[in-house]
């Protein structure tokens, strides 16, 4: 059995990570601050090609696919990233950014980042206000984006 100094593998933790919006975080440093992050998915779409004359089926790549980034956190009043997001939604007027996840290690230092690229929001959504339940409220946005990039050990 392999110590831990020994392992050859250094295994983030999942429950210290910051989004950065570069373009809005000298406005609203609070932008980083979110509680859930899902959506960093990518898969290959196939089409089934049946060779004539005989029973296989052939699986073809297709194009890649990328699932929404999903952010959940506590409703921000005066958000910058809430005006970049209604001036979507109520204008029709999508200005795509760059957006970086970092996950980071137990100094704070990010360990592995992803980049995605051209960012626009497509959803946005507020959780139910409950009279018998004493929680905060929660808003969850979800961006589509062109592609994403894993980034290894660079700092942003």
């Amino acid at each position: 059995m392999l110590s831990s100094s020994q392992y050859p593998y250094n295994i983030p933790a999942g429950f210290s990570f910051k989004v950065i919006f570069p373009l809005l975080f000298f406005l609203d440093g609070n932008e980083c601050s979110f509680q859930d992050v899902s959506g960093i998915n990518v898969s290959i779409v196939t089409t089934d090609v049946q060779e004539g004359g005989v029973s296989a089926v052939y699986k073809l790549p297709e194009k890649v696919k990328y699932d929404n980034l999903v952010l959940k956190r506590g409703l921000l009043k005066g958000s910058s990233l809430y005006f970049w997001m209604r001036n979507s939604f109520s204008n029709f007027d999508f200005r795509p950014m760059d957006i970086i996840v970092n996950l980071q290690d137990e100094r704070g230092i990010p360990s592995v980042s992803w980049m995605f690229r051209k960012a626009y929001p497509v959803s946005l959504k507020i959780s139910e206000f409950k009279a018998m339940d004493n929680s905060i409220v929660v808003e969850t946005l979800e961006l589509a984006y062109s592609y994403f990039e894993r980034l290894d050990n660079t700092l942003f």
